[in-house]
């Protein structure tokens, strides 16, 4: 199991292919090069970011933390809400100034059904920081300087992909024609037998590959306990604190990687609340 804790991770400014100022604590990393690689972050994202609308060859959960966060036109994630971004699917453009203040958010970016992967954040700072040496990012585009080469604008992150890869990037069809917003106020909570007053909300599941979302209460003094799964299991705590089965403590905003065929307890000393994210199961 990794337990990242939101105070013990710093802030950190990444390079990036957008336009705009955004930073990260990086709770949460996966496996390098697999196709079930992740990305668990806190994004800061202040009033100047802009995005053009594109889309991913990976998958994307964003939970709204503190103030909207903007992904199109007249189009947030309200704070407390959540929404899904399919591989392949179109969206934008950001514009955050629409909300006009700074936002924080808790994205989970995860290799999909496709078997596409998934490129950390590190590999794409690198590749960013390499194709500026050549070029320059601009509003999310990335300019090719060279005057010799064809002229061509690019999506800056599909440059980077390519970039970091040695191929083009190829994006799988969209399963769902746009993302999806997910309310979890509207849900009701279903108790689960024999854990002690621990609540459930089982928000969605999306594609052939079984990706599961959903939310678990644990009442203060209460213990949540799962069985193994055949695949990652992601969490992160939206409020409250308490310990591990192993004595780790955690808190407000700490995340958790339970790996598959470990199972979990977590004892909450004051009422929690936890989002939970199954990752889907990939052969790769």
């Amino acid at each position: 199991m990794k337990l990242a804790n939101y105070d013990d991770v710093p802030w950190r400014f990444i390079d990036n292919p957008r336009q705009g100022r955004i930073e990260f604590k990086e709770l949460l990393t996966g496996t390098q090069g697999d196709p079930n690689n992740y990305g668990v972050v806190i994004g800061r994202v202040e009033a100047d970011f802009l995005s053009p609308r594109h889309r991913h060859n990976f998958d994307q959960v964003r939970v709204a933390l503190e103030a909207p966060t903007n992904i199109g036109p007249r189009l947030n994630i309200d704070a407390g809400d959540l929404a899904y971004f399919p591989e392949g699917c179109y969206y934008g453009p950001q514009n955050q100034a629409e909300v006009g203040q700074t936002a924080l958010t808790m994205v989970v970016q995860f290799g999909g059904a496709s078997g596409s992967g998934y490129m950390s954040m590190a590999q794409m700072s690198q590749g960013a920081r390499e194709l500026a040496q050549s070029g320059r990012f601009e509003g999310g585009v990335y300019r090719h300087d060279d005057e010799s080469a064809k002229p061509r604008n690019r999506d800056g992150y599909e440059a980077i992909w390519s970039h970091v890869n040695g191929k083009p990037l190829v994006y799988p069809p969209p399963r769902y024609g746009a993302p999806v917003f997910i309310h979890p106020a509207a849900y009701a909570w279903r108790e689960l037998a024999g854990q002690s007053g621990v609540c459930e909300r089982r928000l969605a599941s999306f594609t052939e590959s079984g990706i599961d979302l959903a939310m678990l209460a644990l009442p203060e003094g209460a213990t949540w306990r799962a069985p193994a799964q055949d695949r990652p299991v992601l969490l992160f705590a939206l409020d409250g604190q308490g310990r591990t089965a192993a004595g780790d403590g955690w808190a407000r905003w700490s995340a958790m990687e339970v790996a598959p065929g470990e199972d979990v307890a977590l004892s909450a000393t004051a009422h929690s609340t936890w989002f939970r994210l199954a990752l889907p199961r990939l052969s790769g």
